[in-house]
């Protein structure tokens, strides 16, 4: 739980929503870091969620994954 309300920035790219805020640093709460939280679509029944920071030289760190998948 958080005190504060993420703002994304949402972009569609194929299957994959990709939602992107500026929001505290883990590290330092005083800076802000760049986030990017993405749903894929694998399949009707199978959906992959990634938490990523991005990193100094612009590329994107990820610190979180979870797999989601319909039981028939």
């Amino acid at each position: 739980m958080m005190t504060r309300l993420w703002v994304y920035d949402i972009t569609r790219v194929g299957d994959t929503l990709n939602m992107e805020s500026d929001e505290p640093s883990m590290t330092d709460p005083k800076i802000t870091a760049r986030y990017r939280d993405a749903v894929e679509i694998k399949s009707p029944d199978h959906r992959l969620f990634t938490a990523s920071i991005q990193q100094p030289d612009g590329s994107w760190s990820t610190f979180m994954t979870a797999s989601y998948q319909r039981v028939k």
